[in-house]
């Protein structure tokens, strides 16, 4: 390592275009630190120096000390990459001697870590590749990568696969130069089931037995209806007399009352409002009882008769109540 970085010292550019003199004299600076550093065995350190002065400067010693760094840190998959693009570069017929046995010793180490790099595949079972999202220690996998071995670091891995709301995760941890399976196992969404052709067939009163319920529906509402037009018309009655009796001992004329007949006013008013609100509610009522009555399904006799007795036990009833200021109407069946 100190050879080859004295050689990058003393080395003329390489390229067919060099980067200019502050560059190399920076990269040249940076190179000497992380050697320095990766001496101490900061390799931390020292393989952020050798990336920055990689980066202004890519000469092959400066990219073999950034994939030893990685070797040290256990980051064999970013050291296999970086040993191979420094084993690719493109040297000048001039290029010293130090820059061609750093790009042979990338070769050379690349050979021999791509042995050490664990494999790890994964496979997901209970769904499509096209249904599902992988992540693999947080990051995304595409799902044609399903079932191939894939090179990961010597340690503990977390791999996670989702369809929707369903997911399911496995863990594996793996030494140098071992390889693992982690199968992940979603389950199986069920399909849609239509209804048997062979299942049981309907009870001849089915029919019926939706009928019934909706007849007494309907002639609760009729009783109600008709219940509710009887209270409006009394308090009509009831209202004719207040306003009589207003317009003559209570000394109204032409809707103004002397005072002291704000009760009674008051009470007018509540009648009136309650007459209409008895012939809407009455009217409404009844409308909806002869409609489910028309259109209910017809009824035999015998489950007529089953269904009466029943109601008449349970206390099937409908009635009205009056106030001088409202009409409710109640019912139960």
């Amino acid at each position: 390592m100190a050879v080859l970085l004295a050689a990058l010292a003393l080395a003329p550019p390489a390229f067919a275009q060099p980067p200019d003199e502050a560059a190399q004299s920076a990269a040249r600076t940076l190179g000497l630190a992380a050697l320095t550093l990766y001496d101490q065995g900061d390799y931390p350190r020292a393989l952020e120096k050798f990336e920055q002065a990689y980066l202004v400067y890519k000469a092959p010693t400066l990219g073999l000390g950034a994939a030893r760094c990685l070797v040290k840190l256990g980051k064999l998959v970013a050291a296999s990459e970086r040993y191979s693009e420094v084993a690719r570069t493109e040297l000048d017929p001039s290029a010293t001697i130090a820059f061609r046995q750093a790009k042979e010793d990338a070769e050379r180490e690349g050979a021999e870590l791509a042995a050490k790099v664990p494999k790890l595949t994964l496979r997901v079972e209970g769904a499509k590749p096209e249904e599902i999202s992988v992540t693999l220690d947080g990051r995304p996998i595409d799902a044609s990568s399903l079932g191939s071995p894939l090179p990961v670091d010597p340690g503990a891995h977390k791999a996670e696969v989702r369809r929707g709301a369903a997911k399911a995760t496995g863990e594996a941890t793996l030494a140098e130069g071992e390889g693992k399976t982690i199968v992940l196992v979603l389950p199986v969404e069920k399909p849609a089931t239509a209804p048997s052709a062979n299942g049981p067939a309907p009870s001849p009163n089915a029919a019926g037995d939706q009928g019934f319920p909706r007849r007494t529906i309907a002639w609760i509402a009729i009783g109600a209806g008709a219940a509710g037009l009887i209270a409006g018309g009394v308090m009509t009655g009831l209202t004719a007399g207040k306003k009589s009796y207003l317009d003559g001992e209570g000394g109204c004329n032409d809707g103004r009352c002397p005072p002291g007949t704000e009760a009674d006013v008051d009470a007018y008013n509540a009648l009136r409002i309650g007459s209409t609100i008895g012939f809407v509610v009455g009217a409404a009522s009844g409308a909806l009882g002869v409609t489910l009555l028309l259109t209910a399904p017809s009824v035999d006799k015998k489950t007529a008769n089953t269904k009466n007795q029943s109601a008449a036990q349970g206390g099937a009833w409908a009635g009205v109540t009056l106030s001088p200021s409202a009409i409710s109407v109640r019912g139960a069946f």
